[in-house]
């Protein structure tokens, strides 16, 4: 389980006879691993299980087959190594990902100080900018000053596009 999330849904009716109706929602986000592929749509299987709890709870779901889990474990996937093993688990069947938890975060130190110089460059072009905007008179021409915070948003989005990429 990723995630939980609870919802009060409240009505009060305020014409003759008063009822008050309050209902409780859960959402919850689960990392699926199967043997198999799920042979329905997600959409449907999630819209059947939401069905099924009478629409209380509602799940999002994301689905793996053990092969690739273990595939993308072997090659070093932060995202399902830290969701498998540092998440509480609801339901397993067996140790076959347990090899696998020893591992630690992935990263290549080189990797990771070339994703960290150029975000930091990104992040001074846009210091710079910013701080060369009070020096441009807003009275005079203001389509200078958007311009300006226009190359400072594209110099903050394409640092992230270089982390997150």
């Amino acid at each position: 389980m990723l995630s939980v999330n609870k919802e009060k849904k409240k009505q009060n009716t305020l014409l003759s006879p008063q009822i008050r109706t309050t209902q409780m929602m859960v959402i919850y986000t689960l990392l699926i691993i199967t043997y198999k592929p799920i042979s329905k749509r997600l959409g449907d299987f999630m819209d059947d299980v939401y069905n099924k709890m009478q629409q209380r709870c509602k799940i999002y779901a994301i689905t793996y087959t053990l092969s690739k889990v273990k595939k993308k474990l072997n090659f070093g996937d932060n995202f399902l190594s830290q969701a498998i093993f540092h998440t509480s688990c609801i339901y397993n069947t067996d140790d076959a990902l347990s090899k696998f938890s020893n591992f630690g975060l992935h990263f290549h130190p080189c990797v990771y100080n070339r994703i960290k110089d150029t975000w930091k460059s990104r992040m001074f072009r846009a210091e710079y900018l910013l701080s060369i905007l009070n020096t441009i008179e807003p009275k005079e021409d203001s389509t200078s000053r958007l311009a300006v915070m226009h190359y400072v948003l594209e110099q903050v989005c394409m640092g992230l596009l270089y982390v997150f990429w």
